[in-house]
């Protein structure tokens, strides 16, 4: 491998290590941060690899493709981190993942409420907070709910859902 494909390779790496803290929108100190980070972790390992070759040209292409694929794999990795919850999104917008959604919130809610009420009422309040918060809340809103993460509008359309649901049931 000539010293000019050694300089292109990790020009093209540290666009890359560069370009994947911008494409999730982070401030010049996340992306001068994100790329040093990602391209010197990806490349400690290839680095070691090729000082074994006493850091000849010739011996250079196992290295640099190591740490080219290293590179690759870990900016895919962050990426898909931060677009996770819009990825679900998409996802449970297919009409047959919802129904499978909607049947799980259903499910957890009947459980979760055990024998506190009638069966027929604990039927009804959690087939209403089900299929209203499988309407009103995005999938990512709901995961972030779960996990104590929830902003105070996703926390209150929460309470609005289950007080109305409540009120419903009890009819």
């Amino acid at each position: 491998m000539s010293h000019r494909a050694i300089a292109i390779s990790f020009v093209v790496m540290l666009v890359l290590a560069i370009a994947t803290p911008v494409l999730i929108g982070a401030s010049l100190v996340g992306v001068v941060v994100t790329a040093v980070a990602l391209f010197v972790a990806t490349g400690l390992v290839p680095i070691v690899i090729w000082a074994f070759g006493s850091f000849r040209a010739r011996n250079a292409i196992v290295p640099i493709v190591v740490w080219g694929g290293l590179l690759v794999l870990s900016c895919a990795g962050v990426l898909l981190a931060n677009n996770f919850g819009p990825l679900l999104d998409r996802v449970m917008e297919n009409p047959e993942m919802k129904k499978g959604y909607i049947a799980g919130l259903k499910k957890s809610c009947i459980d979760r409420q055990g024998n506190s009420a009638p069966a027929a009422t604990v039927a009804a309040q959690c087939d209403c907070e089900a299929n209203r918060m499988g309407d009103e809340l995005r999938f990512s809103e709901m995961m972030d709910a779960i996990k104590g993460n929830q902003t105070r509008a996703v926390e209150q359309k929460v309470r609005d859902i289950v007080s109305a649901c409540q009120r419903a049931a009890q009819r």
